[in-house]
């Protein structure tokens, strides 16, 4: 009997080599094609166990901690300057601690010349204001003299047209009557001397003699009155075509030119007094003005140093600033509005990142972020994407082939002090959380023919597995068919085509 037992122990160990024998043959019969051929030595850190559980698909992207809120403090005033002093960048101050100075030279010398030029303002205004009453006075005569000449022409045009006019009509009228009157008294004494020396006897000579110069004399009176009746009638006919109307002319030219001076005085008075008084209002004007650039200037005085508004840590420039900062150096000239100096609030701080555009679809706002820090390990953050910018734009700004980008900022859920402004980050906005799926690393997975495989360890050598794969993320790739839980596959590829078959 125990002879027995001998016989069968050996027989049984042969049959289990010769067993493993077969399956090694067969195994390596189905796993090596021809032309395939070992590579890599079997290493135990080249292997992976398959795992069941919690599956992230998400997004990875470089980013970098930003604050929420800054406090940039920019040179304010309207004037050159240079910068004379500086606090060193990244130190540490407090609220009310000087951090600049600037040079006030030039900006003391203005406003002492403000204030010159605002007293001779003030000095000319004054003097205006009595050029001005001067000017008032000398106009009220002016017109006055104007309204008197209006007033002399108009009563001379009246008076000759009620009475001086009717008068000299009148008196040339009565010279006509009496001259014709005159003229008829000394023809009708001519004609009767004449009819008495003509009844008269020729005998006596000297009284014929006599008679005849009697006769003469009343021809040349008659001769005169008749001049004289004349004389009358054509000064009549003058007045009437003449003197009168040319009377009247100038007596209504007189008061037009009157009225027309009187005018012109009213025009220059109130054109004068026009000038005069914008005159005036021009130098209040700059007073006014140059006041509020004293009142300026003078604030400006305050503002030749920076003052620090909270506690916080000082950084140069402007870190949102898209094409970099100018050098922070002494001396250098100072720009209206350039934010030389910044102050990060590190109590709220955020990441902001460039989403490419062929991710846009596939993130949405408050999608979970977890934030880790390049430069500390086993530090990570969780957050949510926050913000994603309406429009895309060129990654490259002057580049319009370059690609599209989202700005995007990610709120981090808690603050740890180890993070500051302008820290690299890592980010992955994680879109899908897979529940109880099989996953493997991405670098045991192989494309061949359009199908996927992997390597699984069986017997201590690598088989050949066709699998179907789902989702992945930047490090694992879902196994929905092929393989099971607790099965070990390869993390390199076992075999390769020989040189030969290439």
């Amino acid at each position: 009997m125990r002879l027995r037992k001998k016989i069968y122990v050996p027989v049984i160990l042969i049959l289990l080599l010769a067993g493993g024998s077969w399956y090694y043959y067969h195994s390596t019969s189905q796993t090596i094609k021809p032309g395939e051929s070992k590579t890599q030595s079997d290493s135990p850190d080249r292997y992976y166990k398959v795992k069941r559980g919690e599956m992230i698909i998400g997004i990875r992207q470089g980013g970098f901690v930003n604050s929420l809120r800054k406090h940039k403090l920019a040179f304010e005033p309207h004037i050159a300057t240079k910068l004379l002093w500086v606090i060193d960048e990244n130190e540490e101050v407090k609220a009310g601690d000087v951090l600049a100075k600037f040079e006030s030279d030039a900006l003391e010398e203005t406003i002492e010349n403000l204030k010159i030029e605002i007293d001779n303002l003030e000095k000319e205004i004054s003097i205006g204001q009595e050029e001005l009453k001067i000017l008032e006075s000398t106009h009220r005569s002016a017109l006055r003299v104007a309204a008197d000449k209006v007033t002399d022409a108009d009563s001379a045009f009246r008076k000759y047209q009620r009475f001086e006019r009717r008068k000299e009509r009148d008196a040339l009228e009565l010279a006509v009557s009496n001259a014709q009157t005159s003229y008829n008294d000394a023809l009708e004494n001519y004609r009767s001397k004449k009819d008495e020396i003509q009844a008269q006897s020729a005998s006596n000579a000297e009284a014929v003699a006599k008679a005849e110069e009697a006769l003469n004399n009343l021809a040349r009176k008659r001769d005169d009155a008749e001049n004289t009746l004349k004389t009358a009638e054509l000064n009549l006919r003058i007045f009437k075509r003449f003197t009168h109307p040319n009377k009247m002319t100038a007596l209504t030219n007189a008061q037009e030119q009157s009225s027309l001076e009187q005018e012109k005085a009213k025009i220059k008075a109130a054109s004068e007094f026009q000038q005069k008084s914008k005159s005036i209002s021009n130098l209040r004007v700059r007073l006014r003005r140059q006041r509020e650039r004293l009142k300026q200037h003078e604030e400006y005085v305050d503002q030749m140093q920076f003052i620090s508004p909270v506690e916080g840590v000082v950084i140069y420039g402007d870190p949102d600033r898209r094409w970099g900062n100018p050098e922070i150096r002494l001396g250098m000239d100072v720009r209206r509005r350039q934010v030389l100096l910044t102050i990060p609030d590190m109590s709220k701080l955020i990441v902001e990142f460039d989403l490419p555009e062929q991710f846009r679809s596939q993130v949405k706002l408050n999608d979970r972020v977890v934030v880790r820090p390049e430069s500390l390990t086993n530090v990570s953050v969780n957050g949510k994407l926050m913000e994603i910018s309406q429009l895309p734009i060129n990654q490259i700004h002057w580049d319009s082939n370059s690609p599209k980008i989202y700005k995007s900022k990610v709120s981090l859920n808690r603050h740890d002090p180890r993070m500051v402004s302008g820290m690299s980050v890592q980010l992955e906005v994680i879109t899908e959380v897979l529940k109880n799926v099989l996953y493997v690393p991405v670098e045991a997975v192989y494309e061949d023919a359009g199908k996927f495989i992997v390597y699984k360890r069986s017997f201590g050598k690598p088989v050949r597995k066709e699998v179907k794969i789902g989702k992945a993320n930047d490090s694992y790739v879902e196994i929905v068919e092929g393989l099971t839980e607790g099965d070990v596959v390869y993390l390199y590829r076992p075999f390769q085509k020989s040189q030969s078959d290439g």
